[in-house]
């Protein structure tokens, strides 16, 4: 499942990347809800896969983040979380 769920991250039209620290990892587990799958150790232990109404993110560890959407709406909510992203679709 995980699988299937990066390739949806990889591919989608909006999606953005970039590392992040403990403060955004912390708002996405308030601000996403955490999808319950098993925890992953790659590529860093913890990543955690969450789900909002239009997008995924995923956190590697406390290191980095992905986020994706089907809408750019959904996308502007990820975001938020952070100001700075090294990589943007849109």
């Amino acid at each position: 499942m995980q699988t299937m769920i990066q390739e949806a991250l990889f591919s989608s039209r909006y999606c953005a990347n970039s590392d992040a620290d403990d403060d955004v990892i912390q708002e996405v587990s308030v601000n996403f809800i955490d999808l319950g799958l098993p925890i992953w150790r790659w590529p860093e232990h913890p990543t955690m896969l969450y789900g909002g109404e239009n997008s995924i993110i995923q956190t590697d560890g406390d290191q980095w983040i992905w986020a994706a959407s089907q809408t750019k709406a959904g996308l502007n909510e990820c975001l938020a979380l952070q100001d700075e992203w090294e990589h943007i679709d849109e």
